[in-house]
């Protein structure tokens, strides 16, 4: 039997759009602007010693890891829209979504397709405006219809049978 079973009709652009702070998993952000904090404090050394030679390297280094962040990522979410208009040919997509013995169910209206994920496979909860989101391991995602969920008081439900059924999630 199905639990928490929604329907939701998604435009692709619109949600990518609300996705792209998520896109890039939190280790990694961490670890991108740990290194950017490192390189802001050899600039300020380097302005404070008037040593013009590494202010330029570093602000050039701070400038190219930043570039290189926001590139991969806005890389990253139109490379998602143009594989979803490359299945879908639409940019609005009608899914339906529950949770089964095996994992997370996706069914697909406008391909027919349907897609399971273990729930070992899921390791990131995040609610944007009109969705609750479930992200893999591999960053590939899933949507369940907020609204659905919250009209019939099944939010703390869910919530606590994720927790239950999905070992690796974050929140």
């Amino acid at each position: 039997m199905d639990l928490f079973e929604t329907q939701s009709v998604i435009n692709l652009e619109d949600t990518f759009k609300q996705l792209k702070k998520y896109a890039i998993p939190k280790r990694v952000k961490i670890f991108v602007f740990t290194i950017i904090l490192v390189e802001v404090c050899i600039f300020i050394a380097a302005v404070l010693a008037k040593d013009y030679d590494w202010m330029i390297r570093m602000a050039v280094v701070i400038i190219v890891l930043i570039s290189a962040y926001l590139f991969t990522l806005n890389r990253n979410i139109k490379i998602g829209i143009k594989k979803m208009h490359e299945t879908v040919h639409t940019n609005v997509c009608e899914y339906t979504t529950s949770f089964c013995d095996a994992g997370f169910k996706i069914k697909n209206h406008v391909t027919n397709g349907i897609v399971t994920i273990a729930y070992d496979d899921i390791n990131r909860f995040v609610e944007i405006k009109a969705y609750f989101v479930l992200f893999t391991k591999t960053n590939q995602f899933g949507v369940v219809n907020k609204s659905v969920i919250e009209e019939v008081n099944k939010r703390e439900e869910l919530i606590n049978f994720l927790k239950h059924s999905c070992k690796n999630i974050r929140w």
